[in-house]
């Protein structure tokens, strides 16, 4: 079995993309559940 290089090389920017767009889809997760939780706060129980 050979080890090459060059194709691991170019396989790990491939993987850092794909690692990148997950981070930014959980980021838009995080966001979108930020601004969900601002708009719909809950009042508390005597606030009517």
């Amino acid at each position: 079995m050979e080890f090459n290089v060059s194709a691991f090389m170019e396989s790990l920017s491939v993987m850092g993309l794909g690692m990148l767009g997950i981070f930014v889809v959980v980021g838009v997760i995080m966001g979108v559940m930020y601004l969900l939780n601002a708009v719909f706060k809950n009042k508390q129980d005597g606030d009517r």
